[in-house]
């Protein structure tokens, strides 16, 4: 679903961010923060704001675009080595991340940016959890995403609620509660 607004025609291709991130922020809420502004294209185009308390890491098959237009977005990536490396966007700044590296988003509050993805019909992509003690794979779903937003916010739902899940059976540790990044 495209963000609708009453003062820019969302439809069109061009239309003012600034009034579209006003009218629509209180659409943009934990625990996905996704609002997808075109969905007649071959690329995901989403306004993402913050403050997010999102713990998962999405894997996914092509690359991603991050431009933040206000506040801060620190990516957190799983690198080659298995080890995480956060990637800073400050506003007005841009990332490109590489296909198929874990990487795991995080918005400071009242922050807005967008990301852009290319539509991967008949590829599939993963969300994991990662152990914050020895980043030990907790949890992997596997899917073909054909609804972003409904889709990640099921996922994270169902890690959320299962204790069994969010447990490491490597070293034992829990992984705590999500908590906002300021």
């Amino acid at each position: 679903m495209s963000i609708k607004s009453e003062k820019t025609n969302l439809n069109s291709r061009a239309f003012n961010l600034l009034y579209a991130i006003e009218e629509n922020k209180d659409k943009l809420q934990p625990p996905v923060n996704n609002m997808q502004l075109w969905d007649d294209s071959q690329f995901i185009p989403m306004l993402v704001g913050g403050p997010n308390k999102r713990r998962d890491f999405h894997i996914s098959p092509s690359d991603e675009f991050f431009h933040q237009i206000k506040g801060n977005c620190y990516v957190e990536c799983i690198n080659e080595q298995g080890e995480r490396e956060i990637v800073t966007v400050g506003e007005g700044e841009m990332f490109m991340l590489p296909a198929m590296v874990p990487h795991s988003p995080h918005r400071t509050a009242g922050s807005y940016g967008i990301v852009i993805e290319q539509k991967r019909e008949g590829k599939p992509e993963s969300v994991v959890w990662y152990c914050d003690n020895c980043n030990h794979e907790l949890y992997k779903k596997t899917m073909e995403i054909t609804d972003i937003v409904s889709q990640l916010k099921a996922v994270i739902e169902e890690f959320n609620s299962n204790e069994e899940l969010q447990t490491c059976d490597k070293c034992g540790h829990k992984l705590p509660e999500a908590e906002e990044w300021k």
